[in-house]
């Protein structure tokens, strides 16, 4: 007989992509109630350098926003995104309580 180790496959079993579809059903609901708590400001910088890939002078000229204040105004919108983020995951856990 052969004495070898099999390799475990690199396909996910069912179970695995039901997990995963889970998860990432999971991680949009949270970004999305995440993104309702941002300002309208903070939403547009986030979307234009994250979605749409924009540089900051490119965002600045599209809002009509000194680039020097995209950097700040990008800083604390992700400041306050990850602010809302642990505010959400807080939600969920007293909810489950």
């Amino acid at each position: 007989s052969d004495d070898y180790t099999q390799l475990p496959s690199s396909e996910l079993t069912p179970e695995e992509r039901y997990m995963r579809a889970a998860q990432i059903e999971e991680d949009r609901r949270r970004l999305n109630a995440v993104l309702a708590k941002l300002e309208p400001r903070d939403l547009a910088l986030l979307i234009e350098k994250y979605k749409n890939g924009l540089s900051d002078k490119e965002i600045g000229l599209k809002l009509g926003i000194k680039t020097g204040n995209v950097r700040v105004y990008m800083s604390r919108a992700r400041r306050k995104a990850a602010l809302y983020y642990e505010e959400v995951l807080n939600e969920e856990r007293n909810g489950r309580e």
